[in-house]
């Protein structure tokens, strides 16, 4: 989904019909590339986007 997803959105060709989407991951990715791409999404019908909090510390390793 991810790969056809931002090809779509660097093609401006996401169908303005779209009324529905899911993205799926289905191997161990990074968060924070997916969270990206579902909110490019969500802003093309000004929909709420999903939030992104990063949290900075010291685990002490």
């Amino acid at each position: 989904m991810a790969f056809v997803a931002r090809v779509l959105l660097d093609a401006s060709a996401v169908p303005r019909g779209l009324s529905a989407a899911a993205v799926e991951v289905h191997s161990e990715r990074r968060p924070l590339p997916i969270v990206a791409l579902a909110n490019e999404i969500l802003a093309l019908w000004d929909r709420p986007l999903v939030p992104v909090t990063v949290l900075e510390g010291d685990l002490g390793h």
